[in-house]
């Protein structure tokens, strides 16, 4: 009796193939997961950094501003 298993090996190496590419799957998902939180709070954090980039160039203009008018001050 000559018995063939050859179909049951090949299988098994299918089955670790894909339970190789699920850990890869969930994996994958993980760090996009944390890719996205990141992408989010460097997008807040950017705009908090824009934000006070329109203040600091408030407060040059007025600086400015305020330089001008000293030296009129001074001409005088």
């Amino acid at each position: 009796m000559n018995k063939d298993f050859s179909g049951f090996r090949n299988e098994r190496g299918t089955m670790r193939r894909l339970i190789n590419i699920e850990r890869e799957l969930r994996y994958m998902k993980e760090v996009m997961s944390s890719l996205m939180d990141k992408q989010d709070r460097l997008r807040t954090k950017n705009t908090e950094l824009k934000l006070r980039l329109v203040e600091c160039e408030k407060v040059s203009a007025i600086n400015q501003g305020l330089k001008e008018i000293q030296e009129i001050k001074k001409t005088k």
